[in-house]
């Protein structure tokens, strides 16, 4: 599966009596098999409880059913996000009504640095801004979130912070217009090919 954004998702349920989220994990486990006759196996791709302990639901090569958009549906944000192309990230618990513990917001801000780190030009999105919901709700730190990955610089093997072209390259790079590749480097010294360009071209527009 291509991963081209993060969604970002609350339960919408309490805490759990285990402490730790675990057997919310579990129902929701139980539910998605109940509700796809056994099609999915959960809701989500990663999990994160009041405590921050992280639970690794599906493997990220897998589809969840959880933004409620399928490919090839009619989309109102133009990013095109779908299930088929996003990982969902969920906060165990109801930050409509709630505030987000510190340890749970700290597990979040590790888990999406790291995802920003290995996915360069990812999107990071709300539930709600693809699809008529309240998720993640109106307390989710999501503020907070962006603002912290904003400061996180991708790595760039070959690119100098002394060079002329460094910001242009990193904010290609972070906006996903361009990509590094499999060894982080940019190759700021290779010529361009046409089809090169295009692509170049085609991400500006899809933005």
């Amino acid at each position: 599966m291509k991963i081209k954004a993060i969604v970002l998702h609350h339960t919408a349920t309490g805490t759990g009596q285990s402490g730790d989220g675990a057997d919310i994990v579990d129902a929701l486990s139980r539910w998605a098999i109940d509700q796809s006759k056994g099609k999915y196996h959960h809701f989500y791709h990663t999990l994160i409880g009041p405590t921050g302990r992280r639970f690794n639901a599906l493997s990220w090569d897998k589809v969840a059913p959880h933004c409620g958009i399928d490919r090839g549906d009619p989309h109102v944000d133009p990013s095109g996000v779908n299930n088929q192309n996003s990982i969902a990230i969920a906060c165990i618990g109801n930050f409509e009504l709630y505030s987000m513990p510190e340890a749970q917001f700290q597990t979040l801000l590790q888990v999406c640095r790291e995802t920003k780190k290995q996915y360069s030009g990812i999107l990071f999105k709300l539930h709600r801004e693809l699809v008529k919901t309240l998720c993640p709700g109106k307390r989710f730190p999501y503020q907070d979130l962006f603002q912290k990955l904003s400061q996180l610089k991708p790595h760039i093997t070959d690119l100098s912070e002394k060079s002329w072209y460094e910001k242009a390259v990193r904010y290609c790079v972070e906006k996903g217009l361009m990509k590094v590749d499999e060894n982080q480097c940019f190759r700021p010294d290779h010529n361009v090919t046409r089809s090169e360009l295009a692509q170049v071209i085609y991400n500006l527009l899809q933005r």
